[in-house]
């Protein structure tokens, strides 16, 4: 199932709406066609292996375009999520199902982490990002998201890997290092938990 490939995507301008939003709005919005793409992760082993979860965050990858490296994932958000700052290997656009985050800015690539050891990144910007908030980030932008709300969920659409790796602040605001999250495997019952709850929240 590939919802993508007849889309011209482009990852250069992640400041204005385009495909990619329009992408994410016509799944989104249609329970039944979110739904079946999730639905559609038990029954496919490839996009099950592809989607993880660690303590307080799942990975749902929804579709993939091998030709353009793109995918479509579905994320869920726990309350206790705990982030600090980094970018990414892509850029990415993401919509709010349901629930909310803080989402703060930093500023572009490695400068806004070159810091003395303990001391966080200065942000730009910080808003809350509640249902039906869509944004784009471009792959060199350093930004956290916290404060998450109870039953947050979001779709992001990331495009092709720019880079080898992002770059990751390691340390918390006291000088500690921050051990990352160990993700293990998505199971179809954990699916089905995921299903369950958006169906609560009104999102399938």
């Amino acid at each position: 199932m590939n919802v993508m490939t007849p889309m011209a995507l482009t990852w250069s301008d992640t400041d204005r709406p385009g495909p990619a939003t329009h992408l994410l709005l016509g799944i989104g919005c249609n329970k039944d066609r979110l739904r079946r793409l999730i639905e559609n992760v038990m029954r496919d082993e490839r996009l099950l292996s592809l989607s993880e979860r660690s303590e307080s965050f799942d990975k749902l990858v929804l579709a993939t375009d091998k030709a353009s490296g793109c995918r479509l994932r579905l994320h869920r958000f726990d309350t206790q999520f705990v982030d600090t700052p980094h970018n990414h290997r892509y850029s990415f656009w993401s919509l709010l199902l349901s629930g909310k985050y803080l989402h703060t800015i930093y500023g572009p690539g490695r400068d806004a982490l070159r810091l003395p050891r303990g001391r966080l990144p200065v942000s730009s910007y910080a808003a809350f990002h509640a249902v039906g908030a869509v944004y784009g980030l471009h792959h060199s932008i350093v930004h956290t998201v916290t404060d998450v709300a109870p039953g947050t969920y979001s779709l992001m659409l990331r495009g092709p890997k720019a880079k080898i790796k992002d770059d990751l602040y390691k340390v918390d605001a006291n000088g500690e290092p921050v051990a990352p999250e160990v993700p293990r495997p998505l199971t179809p019952a954990d699916i089905q938990a995921i299903l369950s709850e958006l169906s609560t929240l009104g999102v399938v």
